[in-house]
């Protein structure tokens, strides 16, 4: 729900909210990709996250959102994730 969010900014303050519409639309029908909720459990894992990796709010939202899904990998651009312990952390650079 936060990249959902993050993605749809800038067409927004550019007053395009056609194109925030169709990056949520093209997200919620992406294949093999599940937009994960917010919930109470997921909070208190990023609290946990934030605590113990000093990770940044939207970082430990995310991985806690994904891991309350059962994610086996989280894929990011951020190195510094590699850190964590109890989730596999997939750079996207090592594709490329």
């Amino acid at each position: 729900m936060l990249t959902l969010m993050e993605l749809t900014v800038k067409p927004l303050q550019l007053d395009r909210a056609d194109i925030a519409d169709e990056y949520e639309i093209l997200v919620a029908s992406y294949p093999n990709l599940t937009i994960a909720d917010l919930n109470r459990p997921a909070m208190r894992r990023a609290a946990e996250l934030r605590a113990g990796y000093r990770l940044s709010p939207p970082d430990a939202l995310q991985v806690a959102a994904c891991e309350a899904r059962g994610v086996t990998a989280f894929l990011t651009n951020d190195s510094g994730l590699r850190r964590l312990r109890d989730t596999e952390v997939l750079l996207l650079n090592d594709f490329v």
